[in-house]
């Protein structure tokens, strides 16, 4: 997991993290212990969880890109109805869409000029600190 922290690639082009390696394993070993899962065909490290009928992609840790559909696909059951992504998607696929969050426990400095152009945007959950 570690190498995963150290050599990833951002989780979204269009609003993703670098070089966050050590908040990385912080949320690894105490925040997502219980919701770690490597996808072999992707060679990626999945953060989720499964609530009912909701399904909670907090991250994909991943070397390279991955398939975002491919990926969701391994990770949905037959009871998932709803995925809520704890990050910004790369996807061209219609049937993710994404909505402004008004209500929230996080605090979020932005530097002027920061979200130029993104109408919808959500740090990566792992990058909160």
């Amino acid at each position: 997991m570690k190498k995963f922290a150290a050599e990833r690639i951002p989780v979204s082009s269009t609003f993703g993290v670098k070089d966050s390696e050590h908040l990385l394993m912080f949320y690894f070993i105490l925040v997502t212990r219980d919701s770690i899962y490597y996808d072999q065909d992707e060679d990626a490290i999945l953060l989720f969880k499964q609530e009912e009928n909701h399904l909670h992609v907090f991250d994909i840790i991943s070397k390279r890109k991955i398939n975002l559909e491919a990926v969701v696909n391994h990770m949905i059951s037959d009871e998932t109805e709803l995925v809520h992504f704890y990050f910004v998607p790369d996807s061209v696929n219609q049937n993710i869409q994404s909505a402004l969050i008004t209500e929230t426990d996080d605090t979020l400095f932005v530097r002027p000029l920061l979200i130029d152009g993104v109408k919808h945007f959500k740090f990566p959950f792992t990058s909160h600190a």
